[in-house]
């Protein structure tokens, strides 16, 4: 049948629409054998997928002395369902479930991702700052621009750096090859870029939060928070010029860290507080008042932070002044301080716990969903080549009734699972530290009053 159709649908067949049409008889047996055949070829080419070829060759085999009196049944029992077909049907029916699941999955995984762009605000340029910061801190220059793009976007070298930083920078080089490891360190690190690219490759390196060089750098402000400053370190204390209001005020600044099984970090988080500032030197002069403006005080603050070279510098007395004052200013504001990262950690404390809980069900019902899909599967599998006759068949027995005894196995892990999993999953979300350690302190000072 179709070699016959392929004399008609040819090459240079001008017509847009071929028709083949057959005539067939109602009472006749080959007539009846077609018509069952093109009806059994539609299913197994339309949903059995590979198992299909199985099944095919069993009608063929139905086939092969032609069409006899006995052919339509042969046709019919070689494409019945069978165990391994009812199994393969579940399996794409289950698939489709996932595929569905999984949609799901996505859709909430991108309205997570616009949530954490909103808390978080990162930006790339941001982290190309920090980065150059960290370097001039570790005494090397500031990230060079190349005068290249990468995929739409501008690239970078970095700087000579001191021999303590050749491991965080092998991060950074191309892989290695059959090549001594002194030898491969003679390459400079490769150019690098902030956004993710499209496609992978040995040209250049995304730089990003997680990145072993991006951490260390990172790290050296993390350290700013317990350690001691010095002449070539971050100052606690500055003073930002504010072309935004009238009235100045002064910020401190803590880093809330909370702390799991193990020391695990499980939230970081700054808190601020900012009060107007007067002059006055009984205490009185620094009183958060939890205002509107305060809050937008906090909120403006990065951005006057990062335009500070543009606005017009701070007179030398101002800073003298403010120098001398800053010690006694951040030791009235960090009582308060204090008692705003208190209630900060018992919210950020009650969602790692309903976290914890919502992970440690998921993870159960995924259990028992697999539960459930093994033991139907053990119940109803029989040996998809049970017909086969000979070794064939043998060998399909034995490796059905071997894969039968894994799931089995299966079955008892994830009764054991069930019980101790889910709750130390649970357990991973429970607070067992809270730290609160001082940043710094940030005046606000209004451009008018410089």
């Amino acid at each position: 049948m179709e070699q016959r159709n392929g004399r008609i649908d040819r090459t240079l067949q001008p017509e847009p629409e071929v028709r083949c049409h057959y005539f067939a008889y109602p009472d006749r047996a080959e007539d009846k054998v077609i018509d069952k055949l093109v009806e059994k070829v539609g299913v197994i080419q339309g949903e059995l997928g590979s198992l299909g070829e199985v099944i095919m060759e069993r009608v063929e085999t139905a086939l092969a002395r032609g069409i006899e009196p006995g052919t339509l049944a042969a046709i019919e029992a070689a494409s019945a369902p069978t165990a391994g077909v009812a199994v393969s049907k579940s399996e794409l029916e289950s698939q489709r479930l996932e595929q569905k699941a999984l949609k799901k999955e996505i859709d909430e995984a991108r309205t997570i991702l616009q949530r954490s762009r909103e808390v978080m605000d990162f930006r790339e340029e941001l982290l190309r700052d920090a980065i150059d910061v960290g370097l001039e801190l570790a005494g090397a220059a500031p990230l060079e621009p190349l005068g290249q793009e990468v995929e739409g976007q501008r690239a970078y070298a970095l700087p000579e750096l001191s021999p303590s930083w050749a491991r965080t920078l092998d991060s950074l080089r191309r892989p290695r090859r059959d090549e001594a490891e002194w030898e491969w360190r003679k390459e400079p690190p490769q150019p690098v870029v902030f956004k993710p690219l499209d496609r992978m490759g040995e040209s250049r390196v995304h730089l990003h939060l997680e990145h072993p060089f991006v951490q260390r750098i990172l790290g050296r402000f993390q350290a700013q928070a317990s350690g001691r400053t010095t002449s070539q370190d971050l100052a606690r204390v500055t003073i930002v010029p504010d072309d935004r209001r009238g009235e100045p005020r002064v910020i401190a600044i803590g880093r809330l860290s909370l702390f799991g099984p193990g020391a695990a970090r499980l939230h970081d988080q700054i808190v601020a507080v900012a009060a107007p500032y007067r002059e006055a030197g009984d205490g009185d002069h620094l009183v958060p008042r939890g205002t509107a403006e305060d809050k937008q005080a906090v909120v403006d603050m990065e951005d006057l932070l990062v335009r500070a070279a543009s606005l017009p510098p701070v007179p030398p007395a101002l800073a003298a002044r403010l120098g001398h004052a800053a010690d006694r200013d951040f030791a009235i504001l960090w009582k308060h301080v204090r008692d705003e990262a208190e209630g900060r950690a018992h919210e950020a404390a009650q969602l790692l716990a309903a976290r914890g809980e919502k992970e440690a069900e998921d993870l159960r019902t995924i259990l028992r969903n697999q539960r459930a899909d093994i033991g139907r599967e053990v119940h109803n599998q029989l040996p998809l080549f049970a017909e086969i006759a000979g070794e064939a068949q043998r060998r399909a027995r034995v490796q059905a009734e071997s894969e039968r005894d894994d799931m089995k196995k299966r079955l008892g892990r994830i009764a054991v699972e069930l019980e101790t999993e889910p709750e130390e999953l649970r357990a991973l979300f429970a607070v067992s530290l809270r730290r609160l350690l001082p940043v710094g302190l940030v005046y606000l000072w209004p451009v008018t009053s410089l």
